[in-house]
């Protein structure tokens, strides 16, 4: 339920900040629609500024090319003054000066009478051209201006074209004057300028003279026309090189936006004008687009959150009834458990337990409620259960119970009275939640309690087993060693002529006891190596030695047997107890002998290498189940094959732990009706008694 009601609110303000996300953008596209006039114009002016720059910086170019090749001719005529008479070589001098400059640009020189006496395009026979009358021939004469002068612009006669000039005057060393040197430049010059500059629609782009006189516009407009009152000519005539200015325009009659820059250089003014209506015309149409898109993406916005918030109602509509089903699938869970069943926050506080919980512990039935502390459950439980009880036992009781979490992976029990036993084991979630669970473990200790008094009852009759056998093989080594002393001693009194079978008769006693006494030994040895009364007396060994001194032993209890023993690798030396082994050997030996069937072949083989020493005794006998080997070891078994043999089901048993005291192992390989190889393996280095008490 307050999952549900969380995940309402959630939805409630999921929708309240949708609205306020609307409210907000809504508000901020009309302020950005504000603010966007403001930008605009001041984006028009840095892009005017920009424009009227590199407009400045282009005209400055064109007019340093040309005033250069003015400045060489008036340096040459002033060095050759005689120049002036000789028009044909001037004209080819001027053609000289002017050869790669631009074609909208002719070179031209007047004498000092005002004569044009050369000009780069060459004069026509029998015309005479005269600009006596210029007011710039006059300033160079009159008023010794060096110049360069810029001219009006004016109609050239010959070619129909608007032109202007620019003008420097020549005169000798001395001082005198001698005539003036002239660029003639068409307006077209400065047209091709001003068409290379990128401009807004509307925009016009002037050149004017520093005194307000335009010499060139696009789109086109009055050349030679004064715009000296506007506030760019005003400015700069000021002092000011550069700016952007707003005022009426004379010839439009319209409230325009202006950039100017001075021309480096020269007496020449750029100026971009714009008129301030067009501007915003412009600023209606961007923002009017501006406000359509944004319009569509607030909408789409909101037409996509509102499709998002019915999904997420869905969603959560759907997340309710999975939780309420789960919900009940874990309480039905809980409940089918058999134990005890409850749920901590992380202050110790109830929060979820089942049925069983109530039915194992009644006396907090009335306590028992969503939040309640844990130390308010244990109070309550010795209350009613030990009302008696002593502060201080009572308060480290409540202490105990209160315990959570306990121990990592540990439980712990609780005598919860004199004939009930609980076992508590609790797990911490992720979250943070205490999950414990309560198991009545009274029967499992009562089970447990017999088993352990029969296990003991069992061990105990072992240990007397085992004494009872000890004794009386014990008691047994007496009488066996009087039967073979009056065997032995009847063998060597036998006269010579005693049939064959009085002696094997001795023999076979003989044998039979010393058959006795093997299987006593065995019997005594498995006894105190059970009990930890075999140590190790360790000593250099000769393996190979050792295992012939056991051949021959057998060899001679059982003549009919061809025993072989081969070796190979380093020599067979090896640091351990020699009685021990030989015992290993002989059992290892005797079972071969014992188990070949109609076989009578035992091969033995020694290996030693630096590492180990292993010994390879094999019979070609009636072999051993492979299901049976890994029980051959086992004390008291015998393999199915050994049916009508005698044995005891010790030998292996006591050879496998003898083997194990010097730190070695046995390998077993049998297959059924082809015999078996048992293969000890000691290693050659020394191990400790420390070392033997653990394998043993």
């Amino acid at each position: 339920m307050e999952q549900a009601l969380a995940s309402d609110r959630k939805l409630r303000v999921y929708a309240m900040s949708l609205g306020l996300a609307l409210a907000v953008a809504s508000g901020i596209i009309g302020w950005t629609f504000v603010k966007d006039r403001d930008d605009h114009l001041a984006l028009h002016r840095q892009r005017a500024s920009d424009s009227v720059s590199t407009l400045a910086r282009y005209t400055a170019i064109e007019l340093n090319v040309i005033d250069r090749a003015i400045s060489r001719l008036v340096a040459d005529v002033a060095a050759e003054p005689g120049l002036l008479a000789a028009r044909d070589l001037l004209e080819e001098h001027l053609r000289r000066v002017g050869s790669g400059s631009n074609p909208a640009v002719g070179y031209g020189i007047a004498d000092a009478d005002g004569r044009v006496v050369a000009m780069a395009s060459g004069i026509p026979p029998g015309t005479v051209i005269s600009v006596a009358d210029r007011p710039t021939f006059a300033r160079h004469r009159d008023q010794r201006e060096p110049g360069p002068i810029l001219s009006d612009p004016y109609l050239s006669k010959p070619s129909g074209l608007k032109i202007f000039t620019v003008t420097r005057r020549i005169e000798d060393a001395s001082g005198r004057f001698l005539g003036m040197a002239a660029a003639t430049i068409q307006s077209e010059l400065l047209f091709d300028v001003l068409a290379g500059i990128g401009r807004s629609a509307g925009t016009r782009l002037v050149i004017a003279r520093s005194d307000g006189i335009i010499l060139a516009c696009v789109p086109t407009c009055v050349l030679g026309a004064d715009i000296s009152d506007r506030p760019a000519i005003r400015a700069v005539r000021a002092g000011q090189r550069s700016g952007v200015t707003t005022g009426v325009a004379p010839l439009e009659g319209v409230k325009v936006l202006s950039a100017f820059q001075a021309v480096d250089g020269h007496p020449l003014i750029a100026i971009s004008a714009t008129p301030e209506a067009q501007l915003i015309a412009e600023w209606r149409t961007d923002a009017t687009i501006h406000m359509m898109v944004s319009g569509g993406l607030l909408a789409l916005v909101f037409l996509g959150a509102l499709l998002h918030y019915r999904m997420l109602r869905r969603q959560f509509a759907a997340e309710h009834g999975l939780r309420r089903s789960s919900e009940k699938l874990l309480r039905t869970s809980i409940e089918s458990l058999r134990s005890g069943f409850a749920v901590f926050d992380g202050e110790s506080r109830l929060q979820l337990w089942n049925r069983r919980y109530v039915e194992m512990f009644p006396y907090v039935r009335d306590v028992v409620r969503p939040g309640v502390p844990i130390r308010a459950l244990a109070e309550a439980a010795i209350e009613r259960r030990d009302p008696d009880l002593a502060p201080a036992k009572r308060e480290a009781l409540i202490a105990r119970l209160c315990e959570l979490p306990g121990p990592p992976g540990k439980s712990r029990r609780w005598a919860e009275s004199r004939d009930r036993t609980i076992e508590v084991s609790d797990s911490v979630t992720a979250d943070g939640m205490i999950v414990v669970v309560y198991h009545d473990i009274t029967a499992r200790e009562r089970q447990e309690a017999d088993l352990r008094r029969a296990l003991h009852a069992e061990r105990e009759m072992n240990a007397q087993q085992r004494r009872f056998v000890a004794v009386v093989s014990h008691e047994f080594r007496t009488p066996l060693t009087v039967i073979d002393g009056a065997a032995q001693l009847i063998d060597s009194l036998l006269p010579d002529g005693v049939p064959p079978t009085v002696r094997a008769r001795t023999a076979r006693v003989r044998k039979a006891v010393r058959q006795m006494v093997e299987l006593i030994d065995r019997i005594l040895g498995s006894a105190r190596f059970a009990e930890g009364r075999v140590t190790r007396n360790d000593e250099t060994i000769d393996i190979r030695s050792l295992v012939q001194d056991v051949c021959d032993r057998q060899g001679s209890i059982s003549p009919d047997f061809q025993i072989t023993v081969t070796s190979d690798g380093q020599p067979p030396m090896l640091v351990g107890d020699p009685r021990l082994i030989e015992q290993i050997v002989a059992n290892l030996v005797s079972n071969a002998v014992k188990y070949s069937g109609r076989s009578t072949s035992v091969a033995i083989h020694i290996h030693a290498d630096d590492a180990e020493i292993a010994i390879a005794i094999r019979d070609f006998g009636v072999g051993i189940a492979e299901s049976e080997i890994s029980k051959l070891f086992t004390r008291f078994y015998r393999a199915k094959t050994s049916q009508g043999i005698a044995g005891t089901g010790l030998g292996l048993h006591l050879s496998r732990d003898l083997v194990a005291m010097h730190g070695g192992r046995i390998d077993v390989s049998s297959e059924l009706g082809k015999g078996s190889t048992f293969t000890v393996r000691l290693p050659r280095r020394t191990i400790t008694n420390d070392q033997q008490r653990t394998a043993a």
